[in-house]
């Protein structure tokens, strides 16, 4: 509870005084000695534009879409 309490002043105070930031957020889950990325949610002005738990598609969410060439 206090990490999201800790991460909601955050998003909420960076997202006021850095409007045109893009904020990428991931959640994780421990599991043994592993953690595993779960989600991630992309926010823009304070708002989540996009969200997904697919593997692939969290990739294309961090570091942006792929190009992929046909051949």
């Amino acid at each position: 509870e206090l990490t999201s309490r800790s991460f909601g002043y955050f998003h909420v105070r960076y997202s006021y005084e850095n409007p045109h930031v893009t904020i990428i957020t991931a959640s994780f889950q421990a599991k043994g000695n592993i953690s595993m990325l779960q989600s991630v949610v992309v926010w823009k002005n304070g708002n989540s534009v996009d969200s997904t738990r697919i593997p692939t598609k969290m990739e294309d969410l961090i570091e942006g879409p792929r190009t992929r060439q046909g051949g």
